[in-house]
C-alpha cells in the first residue's frame, strides 16, 4: 500500500475537520435510542429496487443499527438489516449521522441499496465491503472524504455518484468490482490517484464521468479508462 497516499489522505481528511483518518471499528456494543430518517415512503420491502425508485424505501429500524458519538455527531458503526434497502438515519439523539466507521455497512448479505443523509461527511474504510448484493447507493450531498476500499467485493455495484464537494477518494476504492458500469466523479476531488480503481479484477470498460481537466480524468486515463467529460 503506498503509505504517501494514506498520508495524504490522513491530511485531506484533517483539513476537512475529521480527526485522523476516521472512526474505527467499534470494540463495544451500543445502545439504540431516538432517530429520525428522511424518507418518501412511497413503495414496500417487497418492491423490486430500481436504480429510479431505490431512495423510495421505508425507513430502515434503527434497531439495526449501532452506533458511537464521534465529533459534534454521530458515526455508525454496524448494521444488520437484512432489508433490501437500508436507509440510514440523518440523526441520533438529535445530533447528525457524519459518518460511516470503519466496516459499517459491510457485509449486508441482501443489500440492494443504500441510501445515505445528506449529513454523512465521512466514509471509512471498507464501509460497504463484500456488500455482493448492492446494486445501487446515494452518497448524500455533503461527502468529503471516502477511505480505502470503500467499496471493495461489491461485486454487483452497478453505478456510484460521488457528490460536489467530495475532496478525497483512497486507494482501491473500487477492487473486486466487476459490475460497474458508470462511475461520476466531480472536480472538487483533488485528492485522487490511479491507484482507485484495481481494473484487473473490475470492469475495464466502465465508464468515469468526470469534467475534463480534472485530477480524477488524469487518474483515469493513467489506468486506460474511457473518460466522459460531463
Amino acid at each position: 500500500m503506498n503509505k504517501k497516499l494514506l498520508s495524504g489522505l490522513c491530511a485531506a481528511v484533517l483539513l476537512s475537520g475529521l480527526v485522523g483518518c476516521g472512526p474505527k471499528e467499534s470494540k463495544q456494543n451500543t445502545t439504540t435510542s431516538t432517530s429520525t430518517i428522511e424518507t418518501k415512503n412511497t413503495t414496500t420491502n417487497n418492491s423490486e429496487v430500481t436504480e429510479k425508485n431505490f431512495k423510495d424505501f421505508p425507513d430502515t429500524d434503527e434497531k439495526y443499527f449501532t452506533y458511537e458519538e464521534w465529533q459534534e455527531g454521530y458515526a455508525i458503526y454496524s448494521c444488520t438489516s437484512d432489508d433490501k434497502v437500508v436507509r440510514v438515519p440523518k440523526t441520533i439523539n438529535g445530533k447528525p449521522v457524519i459518518a460511516i466507521a470503519q466496516r459499517g455497512m459491510a457485509n449486508l448479505e441482501k443489500c440492494e441499496a443504500i441510501v445515505l443523509p445528506d449529513t454523512v461527511r465521512y466514509v471509512g474504510e471498507s464501509s460497504f465491503g463484500q456488500d455482493k448484493a448492492l446494486k445501487y447507493i446515494y452518497l448524500g450531498t455533503s461527502l468529503e472524504t471516502v477511505d480505502d476500499h470503500a467499496f471493495l467485493g461489491a461485486s454487483s455495484l452497478e453505478s456510484v455518484v460521488f457528490p460536489e464537494g467530495t475532496k478525497s477518494i483512497g486507494q482501491l476504492v473500487f477492487s473486486d468490482t466487476p459490475s460497474i458500469k458508470s462511475i461520476t466523479i466531480p472536480e472538487s476531488v483533488t485528492e485522487i490517484t490511479d491507484l482507485f480503481y484495481f481494473p484487473e479484477n473490475s470492469n475495464k470498460n466502465v465508464e468515469i464521468h468526470t469534467p475534463k481537466g480534472s485530477k480524477a480524468e488524469e487518474a483515469a486515463n493513467s489506468l486506460g479508462l474511457k473518460v466522459v467529460n460531463d
